[in-house]
């Protein structure tokens, strides 16, 4: 958790990223476990009676973050890794993986 907070943290203040819901999202993470689409318990109606242990709810927590660091903007970190003279728009040519 520490490691996952440690990254989605800064990437919450950097705007290029364009994450959801960064204005509200400590609020949307800790609610992770009981509302939205990374509840513990989705089959049946959330009660306050209804206990979840740790792992259960840092899981949800987890599983929320990383769905938000997955559909991070990230288009704009092609001009930091390849600068206008070598950038592959500029017409030069990108090493073949095959």
């Amino acid at each position: 958790m520490k490691v996952l907070l440690t990254a989605y943290t800064p990437a919450l203040m950097e705007p290029r990223l364009e994450l959801p819901g960064r204005d509200n999202a400590a609020e949307y993470v800790v609610l992770a476990p009981i509302k939205g689409q990374h509840t513990v318990e989705i089959a049946r109606p959330w009660s306050v009676d209804t206990r979840y242990s740790v792992e259960q709810s840092y899981n949800a927590m987890i599983s929320k973050m990383m769905g938000e660091l997955q559909v991070a903007r990230v288009d704009w970190c092609r001009d930091e890794l390849w600068p206008e003279s070598v950038s592959p728009a500029a017409g030069a040519t990108v090493p073949s993986l095959t």
